[in-house]
């Protein structure tokens, strides 16, 4: 059994190696590795999207945690859906505008080059983390379907995404995605049918505890509330401007993350319900990450096994993919090039390629140092949260200034991931509160009363035009949300 699910493996990945190297081949210059503006359709934007947000923390980390207590997996899942919200009311269409390269661009556009060079910097350390979260994920399901070390799997894993996303840049990237979320939707749709058919709902009601469905309280609104700040923590990252700017028109990068909303209401649905089956069939898994993959094997013959074992190395590949293009586009376009000018789009490339695989192994290791998929994830978005606040008011608020910006930013960031690592090494008391809630709530308060009392006192200085890709002109009146929105 376990032979033939891997051969649909091995035939996915040769599949998945076509058409990353299909889409190299449209790679002409270093442009097209890193952004492919105004180049994406309804279809692809929207399937890039959400494969890229439904990554190992939606399929395997969301149910993971079902396992133990189903409505937390909803509260994560649910916390995605305000987000995208954010993102295409407030954020999308001012910034397609513009079309930035990078989110480095639009922060030293918007405010200064001091903001510009602080936001890369916490993308690119924020981006290990999401880089490891996924690693994890792929490990943990070589783990299951080989027998082999977490250590070693760790480096197989590794070395796929790798190898294609360090040839096949932006669009590669968008392609697999396309190809990767209808895998991973077909597969998690036959799972749940297939679990509600041979055993249902009734049977997990009458025979899981009952605080298994407890709605937490107070406790489930923190954390929902939590949850919702954590999710926007990565909006500031530049995937978000990745996908922003390659939107062909305004109305599609408008509705592609409202699509993206609407899939996360099915995520806490799909989430809950599977998790829930592993614990009523799978009972004292140890590692509740491995919850979809165990019961897929279970209840599954080996042809769906393989196929779904598939489409959750799809998913979180597909979110592997793009977190490691968008840092590396950010290293080589903000924090070389402009000290480099006379670089070629050659050297340029070969300079991307090589960082791609640098970033890969410093995730890796981040992933084999803390192990579970939302613990590794969660914990790097604790150096954006504090970026939540310029980034909206970059759009929302023309009095932002940049003083206000750099030093929200900087000392939010500081206090909440300072206070997130201060718990795991265990300096503060154990629990959600100390652990999750206080550095998130924080790191957001203590940014933006910066970003408020700085910007009124110190009003902004630069900023006073944003530039298109192109070097044309953007007045500052069309960053004003109300006369960019579509209606």
């Amino acid at each position: 059994m376990e032979l033939e699910i891997l051969t649909i493996v091995i035939v996915y990945f040769v599949i998945l190696l076509i058409i990353g190297y299909i889409a190299a081949r449209r790679i002409k210059t270093y442009r097209d590795y890193i952004i492919a503006a105004a180049q994406l359709n309804m279809v692809l934007l929207m399937g890039t999207v959400i494969a890229t947000q439904w990554g190992g923390v939606t399929v395997m980390g969301i149910p993971g945690l079902a396992y133990k207590e189903a409505y937390r997996a909803v509260y994560y899942a649910l916390g995605a859906v305000p987000r995208f919200l954010v993102w295409t009311l407030l954020l999308a269409i001012p910034i397609w505008a513009a079309k930035p390269w990078t989110v480095t661009e639009w922060f030293s556009q918007r405010f200064d080059k001091k903001n510009g060079y602080l936001i890369a910097i916490l993308n690119v350390i924020g981006f290990l983390g999401l880089i490891a979260g996924q690693l994890v994920a792929t490990t943990r399901i070589f783990t299951v379907m080989t027998g082999v070390s977490f250590e070693t799997a760790m480096l197989l894993g590794v070395a796929i995404v790798t190898i294609y996303t360090a040839t096949a840049g932006i669009l590669g990237v968008v392609y697999t995605d396309l190809f990767q979320f209808i895998l991973i939707f077909t597969g998690v749709i036959t799972l749940t049918v297939v679990a509600h058919t041979s055993i249902g709902l009734s049977t997990l009601k009458t025979n899981l505890p009952p605080d298994h469905w407890s709605l937490l309280g107070l406790d489930g609104v923190a954390y929902f509330i939590t949850l919702f700040i954590l999710w926007c923590a990565d909006l500031p990252y530049n995937y978000v401007i990745q996908r922003i700017s390659s939107a062909k028109t305004k109305k599609i990068v408008f509705m592609a993350p409202l699509f993206g909303a609407m899939s996360y209401i099915l995520t806490a649905y799909f989430g809950a319900v599977l998790g829930s089956y592993a614990a009523y069939t799978l009972p004292g898994l140890k590692a509740t990450d491995e919850a979809v993959i165990r019961l897929s094997i279970k209840l599954l013959p080996p042809i769906g096994a393989g196929l779904l074992c598939s489409s959750l190395l799809a998913v979180t590949m597909s979110s592997a993919d793009t977190y490691l293009n968008a840092p590396t586009s950010v290293i080589v376009h903000d924090l070389i090039r402009p000290f480099k000018p006379s670089l070629s789009d050659k050297q340029l490339l070969r300079i991307a390629e090589i960082l791609t695989v640098i970033l890969a192994v410093i995730a890796s290791v981040i992933g084999l140092w803390l192990r579970g998929i939302i613990t590794v994830l969660i914990t790097f978005l604790y150096f954006t949260i504090a970026a939540i606040p310029p980034f909206i008011a970059s759009v929302f608020w023309r009095k932002a200034s940049a003083e206000g910006s750099f030093w929200g930013m900087l000392i939010g960031g500081i206090v909440g991931a300072g206070l997130r690592f201060a718990n795991i090494y265990g300096l503060t008391p154990p629990g959600y509160f100390y652990g999750m809630y206080l550095p998130a709530w924080l790191g957001i308060a203590i940014s933006t009363v910066i970003l408020v009392v700085l910007s009124i006192v110190k009003p902004k200085t630069t900023g006073t035009e944003i530039k298109t890709v192109s070097r044309g002109n953007i007045s500052p009146q069309i960053q004003h949300i109300i006369k960019l929105m579509p209606w």
